[in-house]
């Protein structure tokens, strides 16, 4: 019998009664648990969710789900400035550095942080959330004190996203050649703006091709529907930059998954390519779903069903390969 996921997330007293760092973001953490009866959890799956969304859409909710039914428990929070977070302005995602301290505090807070003590950690990570991924995946192994994943998983890997600068799109190749220029350009807006408008960001339909989800996102008051925001942008970019740079290190210490859309306008396929041909891991691959947008987990019923069917076998086998090692 299959566990029944139990989601549980902490409310909002804990947040105003907390002096703990990162409080904020872990007084929205989303909790998937295991029943007592489902026996220990084989592994912890950590979500992190892309830029104007939050961590309470149904796609990771199903995914959660999914690995509740192989005794995986799942853990999401929200960004500064997304779903239910209380400080911010509505899409102003704030400094990327506080974000990836962010997202390696939840796993240090939900695995006891032991290094090599508990169960496997796994990472997944979509969009802006993909890169803040990698950065906390690349953290967590390079430290001793903490856990290292046993896997990750990147969805829609946005380290080569081409959203045109202020809107204009010839200035898309100025991004592509030079991301340092629109930087400097959107740092000093940000310094005078923070929450100004720096780039669109496609509208839902253009980024899942199931309709119905589409609508929903679009009138879901969780999600922001403006555009990127001067600071977001900022950190899109630092993300961007850093990721790059570590590209012929990242994973050495653990093995990793890409998904991605086949036709995915937003996150070219390319940053994709680039991690594969660079990691020096040898376990890694790429899931590529042909006809998919960004959002490969709204895809179409069929697509979105499969891709999570393969995620989860994917992980899967390597917590097995993990444990069969201990």
């Amino acid at each position: 019998q299959s566990a029944r996921p139990r989601q549980h997330t902490a409310g909002p007293a804990s947040l105003m009664a907390s002096s703990t760092p990162h409080a904020a973001a872990l007084a929205t953490v989303r909790r998937w648990t295991l029943p007592s009866w489902s026996g220990p959890a084989r592994g912890k799956l950590f979500i992190f969710h892309g830029t104007h969304e939050h961590s309470g859409r149904d796609c990771y909710a199903e995914l959660a789900a999914a690995c509740n039914g192989v005794n995986i428990e799942a853990f999401a929070f929200d960004f500064c400035g997304h779903g239910r977070r209380a400080e911010g302005a509505r899409g102003d995602f704030g400094a990327l550095d506080e974000a990836v301290a962010e997202a390696v505090a939840l796993v240090v807070s939900e695995s006891g942080g032991a290094a090599g003590a508990g169960v496997p950690i796994i990472l997944f990570g979509h969009s802006l959330g993909s890169m803040v991924t990698f950065l906390a995946a690349h953290e967590l192994a390079k430290r001793p004190e903490l856990p290292t994943p046993a896997c990750v998983v990147l969805s829609g890997f946005a380290m080569d996203s081409v959203s045109p600068p202020f809107g204009v799109s010839a200035l898309t190749p100025v991004l592509r050649a030079v991301p340092s220029v629109v930087r400097a350009v959107c740092t000093v807006l940000s310094a005078l703006k923070p929450t100004g408008p720096a780039c669109p960001l496609p509208p839902a339909t253009a980024l899942m091709s199931d309709p119905e989800r589409a609508a929903r996102a679009s009138r879901d008051p969780l999600q922001h529907q403006g555009w990127i925001q001067n600071r977001t942008a900022v950190a899109l970019l630092d993300a961007r930059a850093k990721c790059t740079a570590l590209l012929g290190e990242w994973g050495a210490e653990f093995p990793f998954l890409l998904v991605h859309g086949g036709r995915d306008a937003l996150c070219p396929r390319s940053a994709v390519d680039a991690l594969l041909a660079a990691s020096p891991q040898p376990d890694k691959a790429a899931y590529v779903y042909k006809n998919a947008l960004h959002e490969v987990l709204n895809d179409v019923v069929e697509v979105r069903e499969r891709a999570r069917r393969e995620i989860v076998s994917w992980i899967e086998k390597r917590i097995g390969a993990l444990r069969s090692r201990l």
